[in-house]
């Protein structure tokens, strides 16, 4: 059973340095001696491989966990799903074929007991320390993995224009756009909303915005556009002059800057 409280995040920062090592080397290695390099059991070695392998798959990076293999049957083992096993070789060539050399160790930012969770809630707990989180943690995946966990608490795991709560569809959505924040909002609860994947699209394209007092605001309330479907209207037109609900704790609020309406 793996340890409570364990940061595999952490272990992930000792285990990145060893699989990129092993793939320039055009080598695998068994889950024991994998286990052994980060001093951890080997049966707890898919925690680590799990986290990584989502990492990879998030920033479309080849499955580096593909050369985490059983010594008897000399594969990886079921919890692998960045590749087609049946075609493992591909994957493999693709992982001796990166350079990742050139690429920082993503998961640096973590201390001994610090995960994705503890790094949200103090997100939640000091918005104020945005900026020095964002600066320890430098990589753009696991900063927005960080973000999106704070939101998903500060919202009470439900999208702020519809309620939706499914959790594998719940996204977090910039106000002020990622390549524009300063590093200060990059990772600020205050510059972000929980949305459901649909409304976090049209979000980002405009057909809805929302205003420095919370209104939702749909481009097209007359649908002149159209012709709209039952759900069309109840995703847009429907929320058309209602308020995004906000986190109940004031000092997680949304802050919307005001648009100029001549």
């Amino acid at each position: 059973m793996p340890k409570q409280n364990q940061s595999w995040e952490n272990k992930c920062a000792l285990a990145w340095p060893v699989l990129t090592t092993m793939a320039r080397e055009r080598k695998t290695i068994f889950y024991k001696q994998l286990g052994e390099a980060v001093g951890i059991h080997h049966r707890s070695v898919r925690y680590v491989l799990d986290v990584i392998q989502r990492y990879c798959m998030e920033a479309g990076l080849p499955p580096l966990t593909a050369i985490v293999v059983s010594k008897s049957q000399r594969r990886p083992g079921s919890g692998f799903v960045a590749w087609d096993i049946d075609d493992l070789e591909s994957g493999i060539t693709l992982v001796y074929g990166e350079d990742w050399a050139a690429k920082a160790n993503p998961f640096l930012g973590f201390g001994e007991n610090e995960t994705f969770e503890t790094l949200a809630r103090e997100l939640i707990n000091d918005p104020g320390a945005s900026e020095a989180i964002y600066r320890r943690v430098k990589d753009r995946g696991i900063a927005q993995k960080i973000f999106r966990e704070a939101l998903i608490i500060a919202y009470d795991h439900q999208c702020a224009m519809c309620d939706l709560s499914f959790y594998d569809a719940l996204e977090a959505a910039h106000i002020v756009p990622f390549w524009e924040c300063s590093a200060e909002q990059k990772m600020d609860v205050c510059n972000g909303l929980l949305l459901c994947a649909n409304h976090h699209r049209l979000f980002d394209t405009e057909w809805i915005t929302v205003s420095a007092d919370h209104v939702i605001q749909f481009s097209d309330p007359n649908m002149r556009d159209g012709p709209y479907s039952k759900s069309d209207i109840a995703a847009s037109v429907g929320l058309h002059g209602t308020k995004v609900r906000c986190p109940a704790d004031p000092k997680l609020r949304p802050k919307f800057p005001s648009r100029d309406t001549d």
